[in-house]
């Protein structure tokens, strides 16, 4: 239906119970008096009928009136107390109706969104407001599958927003995976003196250990290869005093992080790694080394 009035907007606080909307009820407010009308009508006939079948009751035991008088007096009457039950349910329906027209506020909240106006016909089921509930807030999160078993609920977790650090406690971990992101959502509520603005983004901090045997290399020393492989430029010493051939080694990325990435493939200890520069390079040039080298396994 139609809205008539619209008393918040986005930004404000409101409380439970608050209106926030009404919609147009002049057809309802209507239908209720014709309604109660018709109520007050039928009152009137069920008590005239009353009162006829007492006295036909009262002449049948004299014998001055007949039992199929009374029958249909009777019958009347019954049908005028379920006339009756008929309103009642309609006024019912109307009254639920009338209090459906107001909308209010289901929990203390600030209004996100407004997503009508004054005037404006709303369809059913449409959306009218988004509320974000007050207290602490909460983060979405999703995590691959193979984390699930090292969380526990209520177990408290370091989250990252805007730069500042939390701990969250852990509410619920879900039970399918995301057809997209191939993750499990978590919930995790944050303190209350925690000042964030909804939709920011959050990053969940998990210690994970991964034994696999590799090298240490900056993210600089590696270059696209083929099949969803990396590659590494490896010197290699020729017999020329002071020169390297370049080698082209594939590697495996096991993990990365800001500035280094650790990799598994085709080197060896001991082995020089060119570590930037690769897109002035070829695989099998010859270079004379300046400054300090990099090997598999040194920070750079």
């Amino acid at each position: 239906g139609k809205i008539s009035e619209i008393y918040v907007d986005e930004g404000e606080k409101v409380l439970a119970g608050d209106v926030l909307a009404h919609q147009e009820t002049l057809l309802l407010d209507g239908l209720q008096k014709e309604l109660e009308a018709r109520q007050l009508e039928v009152a009137a006939e069920i008590n005239l009928a009353e009162t006829t079948l007492a006295r036909f009751r009262e002449l049948a035991s004299k014998g001055y009136a007949s039992q199929q008088s009374l029958d249909e007096l009777t019958s009347k009457r019954m049908g005028l107390n379920a006339k009756d039950q008929h309103i009642r349910a309609q006024l019912g329906v109307n009254r639920f109706r009338l209090y459906s027209a107001v909308l209010t506020a289901p929990f203390d909240s600030i209004v996100n969104r407004r997503y009508i106006g004054s005037g404006e016909v709303v369809g059913r089921g449409a959306p009218v407001f988004s509320l974000l509930i007050l207290g602490p807030a909460e983060v979405k999160i999703g995590v691959p599958v193979r984390f699930l078993s090292m969380l526990e609920k209520q177990q408290h977790l370091t989250i990252i927003i805007a730069g500042a650090r939390f701990q969250a406690e852990l509410i619920t971990k879900g039970f399918s995976v995301d057809p997209l992101t191939r993750t499990v959502q978590l919930r995790l509520q944050l303190p209350e003196s925690a000042q964030v603005v909804n939709g920011e983004m959050a990053h969940l901090l998990i210690n994970e250990k991964i034994h696999h045997d590799g090298f240490w290399v900056p993210l600089t020393a590696l270059t696209d290869g083929l099949r969803g492989l990396w590659n590494v430029y490896v010197l290699e010493k020729v017999p020329e005093d002071g020169l390297y051939k370049l080698e082209s080694r594939d590697v495996r990325l096991v993990h990365a992080e800001h500035r280094r990435a650790y990799v598994s493939g085709s080197l060896l200890d001991g082995d020089l790694v060119l570590n930037k520069g690769l897109h002035r390079l070829v695989p099998g040039q010859l270079v004379r080394l300046k400054g300090r080298t990099t090997q598999p396994g040194a920070e750079q």
